[in-house]
């Protein structure tokens, strides 16, 4: 009985795919935590400036309105 070609293409790949995960070198903890700090404060940061813009942009509009 023949195999089918998508049968060991699949199989291939699966291999390869291993083969590759072998090679990567994962970050440790320390270091995955800390750009997780990163990540999380930038976020933060970045918020903070959108919302103190939306609210100072709605503070002007109000005053301009009370003006008309």
């Amino acid at each position: 009985m023949v195999k089918s070609s998508v049968s060991t293409g699949k199989r291939n790949f699966f291999s390869d795919l291993r083969y590759e995960f072998k090679k990567v070198t994962w970050p440790t903890r320390k270091v995955t935590m800390g750009n997780v700090g990163t990540v999380l404060s930038s976020v933060f940061l970045i918020g903070l400036f959108v919302f103190l813009l939306d609210w100072g942009f709605f503070y002007l509009l109000n005053l301009c309105m009370k003006m008309v």
